[in-house]
């Protein structure tokens, strides 16, 4: 196959994803440099950085590319079914996204995910409730849920909690505080 050029295509994230995934079931995260993924991809250094700043910002994309895929295929967003399909997802990545959670180093996906969930869920509160801003109890609701969440799908991606994808989605969703699962169900 002949090396890719640089482009702006879909198709070039899509082979630096695939690269670093492949790379990841074998080699630790903080292991994987540029220039692996880009031999991987069969793409050049120039490609890489016209889409992402580092490999934790390709990574984030990955997360965040099937987030959105499992909320457009929802009715309503972070509903116990959407929670269920993205678990699933990450267990049919399971080597990935264990040595990603692994991982502790600045900017991991573990941080990207609590900042990108309290960002969603502060603008969908303040949407649904009709405030400039959120008292501080329910912003600290926010974040522990959050917090809870992630840290649970680290320990369930790497087995220290065992259960099925169902079970730990109906989990989640049941801790969720009211008000978000009232604003969710009703703001698109």
């Amino acid at each position: 196959m002949p090396k890719a050029e640089y482009d702006k295509s879909p198709r070039t994230k899509k082979l630096l994803a695939n690269a670093i995934m492949e790379l990841a079931e074998t080699m630790p995260v903080s292991k994987i440099k540029i220039t692996d993924i880009c031999a991987k991809a069969e793409l050049n250094r120039l490609s890489f950085y016209y889409h992402f700043s580092d490999k934790y910002d390709l990574i984030a994309w990955i997360f965040t590319r099937e987030f959105n895929i499992q909320a457009e295929k929802s009715t309503t967003i972070n509903s116990e079914e959407m929670i269920c399909r993205m678990l699933r997802k990450i267990e049919e990545n399971k080597k990935f996204f264990k040595n990603v959670y692994d991982d502790n180093n600045q900017n991991n996906l573990a941080d990207y995910e609590v900042k990108m969930y309290l960002e969603m869920e502060e603008k969908i509160l303040k949407k649904y409730l009709g405030k400039e801003e959120l008292d501080e109890e329910l912003l600290y609701d926010l974040r522990s849920y959050s917090y809870s969440c992630i840290m649970h799908t680290k320990e369930w991606i790497t087995d220290r909690e065992k259960m099925s994808a169902e079970t730990f989605a109906r989990r989640m969703y049941n801790d969720m505080p009211d008000i978000l699962k009232e604003a969710y169900s009703n703001i698109k």
